[in-house]
């Protein structure tokens, strides 16, 4: 049995693919591989026993049973997402996972003074 939370998971990352069109862009967007999106695609396919989406190795386009389950879910998403960031700002405080992209001899170098400026206190 699915639990509630990899249901959620599954149904966000169909949405990401659906509005981006893109296996790749949604997988950047959601922070996962390519690989990991489309497994996690299949699985959700598995599991409502439908097919959702149409790939080809140029482009990816829902079904009709994808579309209609698009149509459903995109605005329970969009509210979701619009209520946990209400609950984080509620908090006066910044959240979420910020990701920087350096070379590795400099990173070593500048990542202990960058994360300080944002959570206020040096790691080591």
């Amino acid at each position: 049995m699915h639990n509630a939370r990899a249901e959620f998971a599954e149904l966000k990352a169909f949405a990401a693919v659906v509005e981006r069109a893109s296996f790749a862009r949604a997988a950047d967007h959601l922070g996962l591989s390519p690989s990991a999106l489309s497994q996690t695609i299949r699985q959700l396919e598995a599991r409502l026993g439908v097919r959702l989406l149409n790939r080809t190795t140029r482009s990816v386009a829902p079904t009709t049973a994808g579309s209609r389950l698009h149509e459903r879910i995109a605005p329970m998403i969009l509210e979701m997402d619009a209520a946990v960031a209400e609950a984080v700002a509620a908090t006066g405080r910044t959240a979420g996972t910020l990701r920087i992209n350096t070379l590795a001899w400099r990173r070593r170098r500048s990542s202990r003074r960058a994360s300080a400026g944002f959570t206020g206190r040096t790691r080591t």
